[in-house]
């Protein structure tokens, strides 16, 4: 229970630095870049949301392989295999994306065209280190982040004074391909082994078919949600898909802390699913969490009238998000 504590606690505190984060930059962009341009990111970003539906499911039927497993016991040819295989799919991928983002000459999804392998790289891994309890390297990968993207914020706003949204574009664009190398770089016991098995074989599609059902699902649960960002962003105005960016970009801060501590219940449960203290422990960590989400409106209210007034009609967007 001890080293569940700590492991816990290293998660949230990393967790707590990547909502500071997410307070920093979603403050400071959408005040310095204006509407247009913020609305132009936050194109960027919400079509970056969909590349994990290039995996194929591939790397949730790794979730579900080795959830509960622990990582020294897992076969390190195997597993150096299922990578080269979901990388060399995800370059395939970035590929097609690339030569459909020229045709139509879109800088949004060229930017994502090349994000598709590193961005599918981190999540694997955070996914491997969930299933497998490795909440600490898991943490590392979420504070290197963070901080990339706090001092890329910094700079670009108050060092090169940008006001364009493509340069911020390329600052995500790059951290995705520092924080996949750093990854990898730690990743030396898995690569190292001399060879891997073969690429296409039946184990590789038994990972497609039982992780495509999860993918599927998240990627229902992912259009239910943003529906209605498709209709403002094709039916309205690009200041409106500004502010109801804003507006959905506060509620993401919430769901920082929630949606990564209860990434970490599945690993726990499948192994220690019989330890009631270890369910209290949890149920109290949701408790805190949720009853500081119920009053984070309030805080968003007062910082919106004080430092971002262009921003006013996201509000109550904001509210209606929140009740529901």
């Amino acid at each position: 229970m001890e080293k569940t504590s700590r492991s816990l606690f290293s998660l949230l505190a990393s967790n707590m630095f990547a909502l500071m984060s997410a307070i920093v930059t979603s403050f400071l962009i959408p005040k310095f870049l204006g509407i247009e341009q913020y609305s132009m990111l936050k194109t960027y970003t919400f079509f970056a949301n969909y590349i994990p539906v290039l995996q194929l499911g591939i790397a949730d039927g790794m979730y579900l392989k080795y959830g509960g497993v622990e990582y020294t016991s897992i076969d390190r040819r195997k597993l150096k295999t299922e990578l080269v295989f979901l990388t060399i799919l995800q370059a395939a991928f970035s590929l097609i994306l690339l030569i459909f983002s020229l045709s139509i000459n879109d800088q949004a999804v060229l930017l994502v065209s090349v994000s598709v392998v590193p961005s599918n790289i981190i999540n694997v891994f955070r996914l491997l280190f969930q299933a497998t309890g490795r909440f600490r390297q898991y943490s590392r990968v979420l504070l290197l982040d963070s901080i990339l993207r706090v001092i890329s914020t910094v700079i670009l706003i108050f060092v090169f004074q940008v006001t364009i949204a493509f340069f911020f574009m390329i600052s995500l664009t790059l951290i995705q391909c520092v924080v996949a190398l750093v990854i990898l770089a730690n990743a030396i016991d898995i690569f190292s082994v001399p060879r891997f098995e073969k690429l296409l074989s039946a184990e590789r599609f038994d990972l497609i078919r039982s992780g495509l059902p999860i993918m599927l699902g998240n990627l229902s649960s992912m259009l239910f949600y943003s529906l209605d960002r498709w209709f403002v962003k094709i039916l309205l105005r690009v200041e409106d898909f500004a502010y109801y960016s804003f507006a959905v970009s506060m509620m993401s801060m919430i769901l920082i802390l929630v949606e990564s501590v209860s990434a970490t219940f599945y690993p726990m449960l499948s192994r220690r699913y019989t330890e009631i203290s270890l369910l209290r422990t949890l149920k109290t960590y949701l408790l805190i969490l949720g009853t500081f989400a119920g009053t984070a409106y309030f805080g968003f209210d007062l910082i919106v009238n004080w430092i971002l007034t262009d921003y006013l009609p996201s509000l109550d967007v904001i509210a209606i998000l929140f009740a529901g």
